[in-house]
């Protein structure tokens, strides 16, 4: 695990302005963190929102006191309009110039064009975990520079879920294939570069991919038959015309993880990285008016970013938009649910954005690829049934009435991660999300670790909390099972459903409410006065003192 952490630090995709969470964690009312996040995340989808948060942030309510005003020359016209278009931009894309810098999303290694598997390292006959509670994972990176990537998967007859998901390099999830979707014969797969209007094999599958590099995702649920699952899943297999060495992934020419960084020393090298996504890739999710600017902002189609094409303004807009593009993203991130859902949030269209470049972006900065929803559904909180943020100082309960609704040999997880962190692997990412000196790194809980518990009614009960349960300790024995947050600071639980049925997906359940555990306090004891005609005594029939319950 602590492996993992080490790997996540390198996965951690920028960072972001120490201003970016206060319109979560410094405003004072439940309103406000219902709908100050939101605006921001709104006024950020287009040009013209984000020409109004540049001019006019100050004034629009709480968690804004400190968003860094724009250089006076881009703060009106012509220099805001290239400011604005500049944000917009690096939203767009973000996602790509992450994807391709060699070492980031290493914690499952793979050369291009060449399966890594998880399951390769497993041996019949022993246990196996995954972060997530119960997954063999596999990765490959594709480039259809030079041609079709033929993927290949054998027969499976076990139970096991399984599925491969296609990303773009702007990490749109653009096909799924798997046993859900009736792909349990053995099969083969062309992942084809756009225009390709060449001949396939008969019999094979042919996925057109909506830019020329990408990246596989595949997951096989190691239950309920282990070992058929991981001699399943290393018989993956992958051909193509070339392979490169993961420490150059896809021979970008400087691709950093620093480029994506807020006050970058070199803020220049995301748009050179952004302009050579372009000219290899395209920009399939950008559109008009954006699509129309890219070139005054130095962005071509054919030739990738010209700098000597960019004007002094323009250029200033350049490196001044990494700032705005965060703290957009980071309001998006922290959007709160409603009531009617317990402040739980789900985004129904996580795995395929298509045009929503800002979901994207977000997706891609904290969490930074996932599944489709209809494939594995994820829920996140951030305040509890009081509206307050999330305490790591505090202990919390949740009291699922039943198991959420997933199918047959699927599972479901709750873990959390740290808000607030502007850099590293606690900068609001993913499980294992704590990290106690203690004791090392927790996994996620999961419905199939040994220790999972539920009450004989049907009930699963939780307790979150900033420490590790005592070791000799179990859940039935403590009465819940154990779910262990940051040991101080904010954070948020994210609940995933792998396999959701229909009522998860049609968005009519609604996960428990996170309640605050509190002290009682005892109430002070006020004398009672003696008897008089005016007091009447319990003996003599007066009414009974009441004291509130606390």
């Amino acid at each position: 695990m602590l492996s993992l952490l080490a790997a996540l630090a390198l996965t951690a995709s920028a960072n972001s302005p120490r201003d970016s969470f206060e319109p979560l964690l410094n405003v004072t009312s439940l309103q406000d963190r219902l709908t100050q996040p939101k605006l921001i995340a709104e006024l950020g989808s287009g040009i013209d929102g984000i020409r109004l948060l540049l001019t006019r942030a100050s004034s629009l309510g709480p968690g804004l006191e400190n968003w860094r005003q724009a250089p006076a020359n881009l703060s009106t016209a012509p220099g805001l309009q290239f400011l604005a278009s500049a944000v917009q931009a690096y939203i767009a894309f973000f996602p790509a110039v992450g994807l391709v810098t060699p070492g980031y999303f290493y914690f499952w290694p793979a050369d291009t064009n060449t399966w890594w598997h998880q399951a390769s390292s497993f041996k019949p006959g022993s246990t196996f975990s995954s972060f997530n509670g119960g997954t063999f994972y596999s990765s490959l990176w594709y480039s259809t520079a030079e041609g079709p990537v033929a993927i290949t998967t054998p027969a499976f007859t076990a139970q096991n879920f399984w599925t491969i998901n296609f990303y773009d390099i702007y990490t749109n999830a653009f096909r799924t294939v798997g046993s859900p979707y009736g792909n349990n014969a053995a099969s083969t797969y062309w992942i084809v570069p756009p225009g390709w209007n060449d001949t396939a094999p008969e019999g094979t599958h042919v996925v057109y991919s909506p830019t020329v590099e990408g990246y596989l995702l595949g997951r096989t649920f190691a239950f309920p038959n282990t070992t058929a699952a991981a001699e399943f899943n290393v018989g993956w297999g992958a051909q193509a015309p070339f392979t490169l060495p993961r420490a150059i992934k896809f021979a970008y020419p400087e691709a950093a993880a620093a480029a994506s960084d807020v006050d970058t020393a070199d803020p220049l090298q995301f748009w050179r990285i952004a302009g050579e996504v372009y000219r290899r890739n395209g920009a399939p999710y950008v559109s008009d008016p954006l699509e129309r600017l890219l070139p005054s902002l130095g962005l071509w189609q054919e030739y990738g970013f010209v700098q000597a094409s960019v004007s002094p303004l323009a250029l200033d807009a350049l490196k001044a938009a990494a700032y705005y593009a965060h703290r957009i993203l980071v309001a998006k991130w922290t959007e709160v649910g409603g009531a009617d859902k317990n402040y739980w949030n789900a985004p129904w269209n996580w795995g395929h954005y298509g045009s929503d470049i800002v979901t994207a972006a977000t997706v891609h900065k904290f969490f930074p690829i996932v599944n489709r929803a209809v494939d594995s559904l994820y829920y996140f909180i951030f305040v509890d049934s009081d509206g307050e943020v999330l305490d790591g100082a505090a202990e919390y309960d949740i009291s699922f009435p039943a198991a959420p609704p997933i199918a047959a040999n699927s599972f479901w997880s709750l873990t959390t991660g740290a808000v607030g962190v502007t850099a590293g692997p606690l900068a609001g990412t993913p499980p294992p999300g704590v990290v106690n000196p203690g004791v090392g790194a927790l996994p996620v809980w999961s419905n199939i670790a040994a220790d999972a518990y539920a009450i004989a009614n049907g009930s699963w009960p939780f307790r979150v909390r900033g420490s590790v349960p005592a070791a000799n300790s179990t859940a039935s024995g403590r009465g819940w099972n154990a779910v262990v947050s940051p040991p101080s600071g904010a954070y948020y639980i994210t609940l995933r459903l792998y396999v959701p049925l229909a009522e998860a997906s049609s968005d009519a359940y609604v996960p428990p409410a996170v309640v605050r555990r509190r002290a009682a306090v005892a109430p002070a004891v006020t004398p009672s006065p003696s008897p008089s005609p005016s007091s009447p005594s319990l003996a003599a029939g007066g009414p009974a003192r009441h004291r509130r319950q606390l």
